[in-house]
């Protein structure tokens, strides 16, 4: 019989089997080959014995070919059941079609191909065929199991990932066919003097979303009631539609591409298409995470040790691996592998990788191509040129060191083509980026910049340090298509910087830069700094800059200290040598709803006195914040400025029907919708000890506005005053939200009823201590409940809706009740007595 389990137990059948091989009997329930071939176990096998030692026991004492179907091992790996024949000589052989399928995943193809071509359109196939590539078949009768022994030149090398990757979860919620949602964020301001004076209109930030299906409808737009401002602005409006299967994002009205290299950044009118992972696959690794192969002739352990800390241990069986997805972190990396086999002997493997998020995984690609007319910013929004403008990048990674791209921008005054390459090695990480222009007046242009990185930290990051270098440098006529010129042409900069974390609030560091502007005079700093702690709570700062500006020497030392108080909040004073004094206050509290800060600094300068308090408010339905500024003259007490600022943000979300108020959505969002049965219990989502994400109340459902695109999230709830044994579902919603899409997640139904009553059946006698089933007539499909009752025939049945009920109980001949239950204000019914002979009880 053919176990289909992962170890090798003795099962009931193969027991019978062996049973009757012993009383030369078929076995009972013993399956037989259709060829009439007799399908028994082997009794044993072992080694030869030494010479005058005890003679080992057949495996196929008869003088006829013995059949029957056994696990296939890989070492302790279960691979499958093969068919198993043993020749009256002790000859193992397996039925070809099924062992070639288990053992297609373990040898390299050729060896693949070497055994079926040579075992043809036979039907088993045994020594004389995978002899040939060293791979011998040995029954384990410990287990009742074939074990396969493959040399480990023929066995496929086995990728092995050692990243704990949040990987794919089963979600149990769908999206919204139909979704939509609008933000506003309004500010006003208190302007206690000059001619502004007064309370002024307010202005308001908008964005929103549509989503039907697939496709994504959305804009921002900005709204004043300012006198002489325009009272309402369109910053922006497009379609968006994500082609998951080929990873790729299609998008047309005002698209900002992302810029590579120098290009700019302009707004266009039309379409573009591209590929990001961090937009369309934020929670994958694709970044080149480091790759080593290594090869066991033993079963062995390997520990995997990253910067001096232990990542994996793990169990392998003689072959190839690759190690591939070390837990890197960025910059330089010290792996060793430690090999340790069953004999204790020990081997080690050292090597150093770097890890980036910049270099791409060897065959990934990241591209943008966007065209379209330029769009400007004008009073009363975009307004679109004549002016076509075209913008486009290409990025893949090449090997595990190497990614490399191309780039390219133009419009009708200026184009521009470049290449980039990312090398990253043991000793850093190196850009180049080179890009060539020219204008519509034939001028040419060039633009070049290199950057250096040198990152050394352990995984907690207290001990770390870093070495960055860049220059950059514009020819006189380098031009950028769409007028984004941010730097004048004929530019130079570089800089050089240095810092290193010694353990917890203890640093040193030092940076040097120097720049040369077209028609400007050039620049040169240099600046220091330290910290060293103090004590538990409090640590001390220091800076010094030097500055050389147009032949003018300048220098300046700042001093500060910093105290923490408690976790949450922390004061900090600093001093500088040009008789400036600064003091700041910052704490927080809560989490999620109900969650604070505040902030409050004081700046003291020779010209005067200036200051500054804020905080803000996690509510339910908006987020909320003030801030105050005051400006005043040194010595006259004279207030420059001063004026009161208050901020609200809230957003309004449909999905599917359901209609929610809360704090602003930043992509996705869940609207939790309580049945009617739990009246105004209120849901919570997310409960923890120190708070909640929202909750449902007197302005309707629960709104979970922070849900990001293309990432898992499990979305718990709760309802603590829900009546007891209320079933509430699974608890919680597990979601991969699509780009700007909603969601409606009931929590209760019409299914909350607990009912209460007494079985008697035709004789008047209870029906005591059966298991029945109770099927809701009113909805036939649904899963029929399973009711007890117990010695006097109660039961009580917890989920039931009003309405018509069947229940039937397993008694011969099977009774039959048919029952109404009705509302009930606590939800709790009790139905008395139910009798059967076609009678109907009903019950509130």
């Amino acid at each position: 019989m053919a176990t289909r389990h992962r170890c090798y137990p003795l099962s009931r059948t193969a027991t019978a089997i062996a049973i009757a091989m012993m009383l030369n009997r078929p076995a009972y329930g013993a399956p037989k080959p259709e060829d009439g071939r007799d399908l028994v176990p082997a009794q044993s096998a072992t080694a030869s014995p030494a010479e005058g030692g005890p003679q080992p026991q057949r495996i196929n004492p008869t003088k006829r070919t013995l059949w029957f179907v056994v696990p296939l091992a890989d070492g302790p790996a279960y691979l499958g059941d093969v068919e198993l024949a043993v020749s009256p000589g002790d000859e193992l052989s397996v039925a070809t079609p099924r062992f070639l399928q288990l053992l297609q995943p373990l040898v390299r193809d050729e060896v693949y191909q070497h055994i079926t071509a040579a075992a043809g359109d036979a039907k088993t196939v045994g020594a004389p065929v995978l002899g040939r590539e060293g791979i011998v078949l040995v029954y384990d009768s410990a287990r009742l199991a074939l074990t396969i022994l493959i040399p480990v030149v023929a066995r496929r090398t086995k990728d092995i990932s050692l990243r704990n990757g949040m990987g794919q979860i089963q979600t149990n919620l769908a999206p919204a066919h139909v979704s939509a949602y609008l933000n506003l964020r309004s500010s006003a301001d208190i302007v206690y003097q000059g001619p502004d004076a007064g309370i002024q209109a307010p202005v308001t930030d908008m964005d929103g979303a549509v989503r039907i299906a697939d496709v994504v409808a959305e804009g921002e737009a900005y709204v004043s009631a300012r006198p002489g401002d325009v009272p309402f602005r369109r910053v922006g409006s497009r379609l968006v539609y994500d082609d998951m299967q080929r990873e790729m994002r299609w998008v047309a009205g005002d698209v900002r591409p992302l810029a590579r290299s120098f290009q700019g950044s302009p707004v266009i009118g039309g379409l573009a298409v591209g590929r990001l992972y961090s937009e369309l696959e934020p929670q994958r690794e694709i970044r080149s995470s480091g790759q080593q192969s290594f090869s066991i002739l033993g079963p062995s352990t390997v520990e995997v040790i990253v910067n001096g800390r232990s990542i994996e241990r793990r169990r392998m069986q003689p072959g190839t691996y690759a190690l591939s997805d070390f837990p890197l972190a960025d910059g330089a990396n010290d792996v060793r592998l430690v090999i340790e086999d069953e004999t204790g002997n020990r081997r080690t493997i050292d090597f150093s990788q770097f890890s980036d998020r910049a270099l791409l995984q060897p065959g990934l690609s990241e591209f943008s191509l966007s065209g379209g007319a330029l769009a400007l910013p004008s009073r009363a929004g975009l307004s679109y040129s004549r002016r076509a403008i075209g913008s486009a990048f290409w990025r893949r990674g090449l090997t595990q060191q190497l990614t490399a791209g191309i780039n390219a921008q133009a419009d009708g005054r200026a184009q521009q083509f470049g290449v980039e390459l990312l090398f990253g090695s043991a000793w850093g990480l190196v850009g180049i980026d080179l890009t060539g222009s020219r204008s519509d007046d034939g001028r040419s242009g060039m633009a070049v910049a290199v950057t250096y990185q040198l990152l050394r930290q352990s995984l907690n990051s207290l001990q770390s340090q870093s070495l960055r270098a860049a220059f950059e440098y514009r020819s006189v006529h380098f031009a950028i298509p769409g007028d984004f010129q941010l730097l004048p042409s004929g530019s130079l900069r570089a800089s050089l910087t240095y810092n290193r974390n010694l353990g917890l609030d203890r640093y040193v560091g030092f940076d040097l830069r120097y720049s040369r502007l077209a028609g400007q005079p050039s620049e040169f700093g240099v600046r220091t700094l330290s910290g060293v702690r103090l004590g538990e709570t409090m640590r001390l700062t220091a800076e010094a800059e030097y500055r050389r500006l147009d032949r003018r020497n300048d220098g300046i030392l700042r001093v500060g200290i910093i105290r923490r108080l408690g976790s949450r909040a922390q004061l900090r004073a600093e001093a500088t040598s040009k008789g400036v004094m600064q003091g700041s206050y910052q704490a927080y509290g809560g989490q999620g709803l109900g969650a604070w800060s505040l902030s409050a600094d004081v700046n003291r300068t020779p010209q005067g006195t200036t200051f500054n308090a804020g905080g803000t408010y996690t509510g339910n339905r908006a987020e909320w914040g003030v801030s105050h500024i005051a400006a005043f003259a040194d010595g006259s007490g004279q207030g420059l400025d001063q004026r009161t600022s208050l901020r609200m943000g809230t957003s309004i979300a449909f999905a599917d029907g359901a209609v929610a108020v809360g704090r602003p959505i930043t992509n996705s969002f869940l609207i939790a919708v309580p049945h009617h049965s739990l009246r105004s219990k209120s849901v919570r989502l997310e409960p923890q000890a120190q708070g909640e994400t929202a909750h449902s109340g007197a302005l309707g459902p629960a709104l979970a506005s922070n849900l990001s695109a293309y990432s898992n999230r499990t979305m718990t709830y709760d309802v603590p005053d829900a009546p007891a044994g209320y079933d509430l579902g699974q608890g919680n919603a597990q979601v991969r939200p699509p780009y700007r899409s909603g969601y409606k997640l009931p929590i209760g139904s019409d299914y909350h009823l607990l009912v209460f009553g007494r079985l008697i059946d035709a004789n008047g006698e209870p029906i005591s201590l059966l298991a029945g089933k109770a099927t809701d007539l009113g909805n036939p499909k649904r899963e029929a409940m399973t009711i007890f009752t117990g010695r006097n025939g109660k039961f009580g049945a917890q989920g039931m809706r009003p309405g018509r009920w069947r229940i039937e109980m397993p008694t011969q001949p099977p009774t039959v009740f048919e029952i109404i239950v009705g509302q009930a204000d606590n939800d709790v019914v009790q139905l008395g007595d139910v009798h059967a002979a076609g009678g109907t009880q009903g019950g509130k």
